[in-house]
């Protein structure tokens, strides 16, 4: 009887080994979080996909999105540093203020 007993205490603690478990629900985990990954990236082309086809004269989603912000963008720093070229003064008329 205690042999068997024994057995059983050296299968079970083979079974249920704590590092077994640990990279069991590790590999586990790692599979789930590559199949969520993989279904947010397919929501994510869905999406922009649904996005282009719906709203192409819209320019706030779809890819003409990125496109007027790059646009946007481009004229602001334009417009920044024209007036930041305006507001040096040429030395020609430094010496004219004096």
């Amino acid at each position: 009887m205690s042999k068997v007993s024994r057995g059983m205490k050296i299968s079970l603690i083979f079974i249920l080994n704590p590092h077994r478990i640990f990279l069991a629900s590790a590999v586990w985990l790692s599979y789930f979080v590559y199949w969520l990954a993989d279904k947010f990236d397919d929501f994510a082309g869905w999406l922009e996909n649904f996005a282009n086809a719906r709203f192409k004269s819209w320019p706030l989603l779809g890819e003409r999105m990125s496109d007027e912000l790059n646009q946007y963008y481009v004229e602001k720093s334009k417009e920044q540093s024209r007036r930041a070229s305006e507001a040096i003064i040429p030395a020609s008329q430094r010496s004219n203020q004096k």
